[in-house]
């Protein structure tokens, strides 16, 4: 993890973070060798959201969470379109209340075939997002 919380979170609070975020991501996971690199993602996600909502650094512009039950293809692509659509001026995300174990290798096909990257995207638990 990189130094974006010191001073903001202690050293305890962020190993904190960081190990819930890899017990709640291997919770469900059947295939685990991308584990360490989506739990050092989500956690920063989670204390870059619980910094904001402390006050402790500003949100740099909207967001919007795009909810749908298997997060594995409509809402990251509602995600990715709406991040589109105004040039990176909303921050949008993305859970499911039953999220799949993967996207299906078609969805991210598809936006790439509109200039959209989405190689980056993985299912995420709404139940998750309380965490914040």
């Amino acid at each position: 993890m990189d130094d974006r919380f010191k001073g903001i979170f202690s050293k305890e609070t962020i190993g904190r973070y960081v190990h819930e975020s890899y017990t709640l991501l291997a919770e469900n996971a059947l295939v685990t060798v991308h584990l360490p690199s989506l739990t050092e993602r989500f956690a920063k996600d989670r204390l870059t959201a619980l910094a904001q909502s402390q006050d402790k650094i500003a949100k740099a512009k909207p967001e919007i969470l795009f909810v749908c039950v298997h997060n594995a293809g409509r809402s990251q692509m509602a995600a990715a379109l709406a991040t589109h659509i105004s040039r990176g001026a909303v921050s949008a995300r993305s859970a499911g209340s039953a999220p799949s174990e993967l996207i299906p290798a078609t969805v991210p096909a598809a936006m790439e075939e509109i200039g959209l990257n989405l190689s980056e995207a993985f299912p995420k638990a709404l139940f998750l997002w309380h965490f914040f």
